[in-house]
């Protein structure tokens, strides 16, 4: 039966085509997936993109060569059958090293520098050897040939087009319906099955076919974690959902998304004095607020909260993974609030949105502790303050140190807010100004002024007094000239926030963890 195949592919002369096709394919399968594994571990951002696209074009550019040599020297079918046989070792290791890789790495390190050593040791071997394929096809199969320029550009198109398929299938299909661990086992039978097409004897492969399963099998058991409520891939993001007991914080639920601590709520209906928890804020800027859009839902914390502050609010939430909105429904008791979902970006939606809000509260994050840039910019504030009522309030979260080496993210984050909302507030989540914390910067689109001293003396009023009054920052805060102004052409979020992930993910990690 093998050897009919065999004889077949030979005949119609498509077998070396055919694997190009295949390994181009599994190529670009195992490039966006690495992405997806090594998000759930440091997060997904500029630097994990560059990070896995670097590694895998390294080891294509050396394989490249490995393959070329080692082809021209033994000119035999078999050296095929054995890159495509490492190809599929490796590729199941990636499973079983991704659980407990960062364990053995030491938190000191920057955490660029930790992104690009993970996607080294997962991902550099496999792209090695997928380089060797084709100079190893395009040698053979030009034995056959004088017309080597149309045989080196056909086995290149069809590479093409497997990669063109892979990345299209991927994306949408495998990743979402199957989840990153899954696809890597379709990856490594794939590239198992081409090399068999290249293995003349069946004895040898007999013996490869059980090496192979036992590697399989293994690989199966780092697929699955009974610790976790919820463990499962979504388009956009690797989805946890855990339940903990910490000994400042009792019993709580957390979200996940990627490496982030999403939202965490309390079992125990206890404060956690987090910034979910300061919406009371919100109430005494703007008392008659009705019409409320939070942009961002994870578990719906903060929304949740204002719709038990605002009675008879209308409360829109703009989430754009359907998935997260399932999770909050049923394990964060979203299903008991009369809140409204809308899957969408908060961009995209605003842009073509005619709804006016009396309260915007802008809550999404990329992974990690980074926003989505498009969020942070002057036109994004100016659209955002076009969707507000008279003396409506816009707010945004996000996460710097608000003094010291670290607070440059934070200063520019002011710089640009304070061009749209001169009448700001703003609100500090640390105990100390160079950690990295929650900051809110809130504004008014208004003339409509209460001072933070009597702001803070109303808050003491309230349930909880003490701490609300301490978040409200009383001095104003001048940007420091190596600030920037974020604009949709120059907004970089990403390189202002690396000392701030680094200092972050030293203590986070260990958090992280320790539930894990």
């Amino acid at each position: 039966m093998f050897n009919t195949i065999l004889n077949f592919f030979e005949k119609i002369d498509i077998k070396y085509y055919l694997a190009s096709f295949v390994a181009g394919f599994g190529m670009m399968t195992l490039e966006l997936t690495a992405s997806r594994v090594v998000a759930p571990m440091v997060g997904s951002s500029v630097y994990t993109w560059t990070s896995v696209i670097g590694v895998v074009l390294l080891g294509s550019i050396l394989g490249n060569y490995l393959g070329g040599y080692l082809i021209d020297k033994y000119q035999s079918k078999k050296i095929i059958f054995i890159f495509c046989f490492l190809i599929s070792i490796f590729v199941l290791f990636i499973p079983i090293l991704s659980q407990n890789l960062l364990i053995i790495i030491s938190s000191q390190f920057s955490v660029v520098s930790i992104i690009i050593f993970i996607c080294l040791i997962l991902f550099f071997l496999p792209s090695l050897f997928i380089g060797t394929i084709y100079p190893c096809l395009l040698k053979l199969k030009s034995k056959e040939t004088n017309n080597l320029g149309i045989t080196s550009g056909s086995l290149s198109a069809f590479w093409s087009l497997g990669s063109i398929i892979g990345t299209v299938l991927t994306g949408f299909v495998f990743i979402g319906f199957w989840g990153s661990f899954k696809t890597l086992l379709g990856v490594a039978i794939i590239f198992f099955l081409l090399g068999l097409f290249f293995l003349e004897k069946l004895k040898p492969m007999i013996l490869f076919f059980f090496i192979f399963v036992i590697f399989f099998v293994f690989s199966l058991f780092f697929l699955n974690s009974n610790k976790y409520l919820v463990n499962k891939e979504t388009n956009y993001y690797a989805l946890k959902v855990v339940d903990s007991e910490a000994s400042f914080l009792g019993r709580v639920r957390t979200l996940f998304l990627d490496f982030d601590s999403h939202s965490i709520e309390s079992l125990e209906n206890k404060p956690l004095h987090i910034y979910p928890e300061s919406v009371p804020i919100f109430k005494e800027l703007k008392n008659d607020t009705k019409d409320i859009l939070v942009i961002g839902g994870g578990a719906y914390t903060i929304a949740k909260n204002f719709s038990d502050l605002f009675l008879d609010s209308n409360v829109e939430v703009l989430e754009i993974d359907p998935e997260v909105k399932k999770v909050a429904e049923e394990y964060f008791n979203l299903k008991k609030y009369p809140i409204k979902t809308i899957i969408s970006d908060g961009r995209f939606y605003l842009t073509n949105s005619k709804n006016n809000y009396d309260l915007i509260f802008e809550d999404a994050f990329n992974s990690f502790i980074s926003l989505p840039w498009h969020l942070t910019t002057q036109e994004f504030n100016q659209l955002a303050k076009e969707h507000l009522n008279k003396d409506g309030v816009y707010a945004v979260n996000f996460i710097s140190a608000f003094e010291g080496e670290n607070s440059l993210f934070f200063q520019s984050m002011l710089k640009t807010f304070s061009q749209t909302f001169p009448n700001y507030y703003i609100l500090s989540f640390g105990n100390f100004g160079f950690e990295s914390q929650n900051i809110i910067l809130v504004g008014i689109n208004g003339d409509k002024k209460i001072s933070e001293d009597q702001l803070k003396n109303i808050l003491e009023k309230n349930q909880d007094g003490i701490w609300l009054s301490s978040l409200v920052i009383k001095d104003k805060i001048i940007p420091i000239d190596k600030s920037v102004v974020f604009k949709d052409d120059f907004a970089p979020t990403e390189r202002m926030m690396v000392p701030l992930v680094d200092w972050y993910f030293r203590s986070y990690v260990n958090f992280y963890y320790s539930l894990f």
